[in-house]
């Protein structure tokens, strides 16, 4: 919904930014590194890595916006990530294993 709307209102978009909510350590600079490692790389994915993940926050091209589309349900864009390994760039992003997905995981951040 969230590639649509902002296609709707921009579509001369050349890539996007998909993020969790639950990543209390997404900052600012690490978005600018997505977007720096893009334009240096010119790779049409760039994926945030930690622990043994390349995942999300990810940048996607505008050339993988229709795959985006037909991604269904539940399945995220970690399995185009790994579907398309030879495309992807990756930003270190060492608190990206910490998410908060329960009352004990908020209370814990700040023991």
């Amino acid at each position: 919904c969230g590639l649509t709307s902002l296609l709707q209102k921009h579509p001369a978009t050349n890539a996007v930014i998909f993020m969790m909510c639950d990543q209390p350590f997404v900052n600012t600079t690490l978005l600018k590194n997505l977007m720096i490692t893009w334009q240096q790389t010119g790779k049409a994915i760039v994926a945030s890595s930690y622990e043994d993940t390349v995942g999300i926050p990810a940048l996607f091209d505008k050339v993988f916006f229709a795959k985006l589309f037909q991604l269904k349900g539940d399945t995220g864009a970690r399995k185009l990530i790994q579907q398309h390994m030879g495309e992807v760039a990756t930003v270190i992003f060492s608190e990206g294993n910490i998410d908060v997905d329960t009352k004990e995981d908020y209370e814990n951040l700040f023991k």
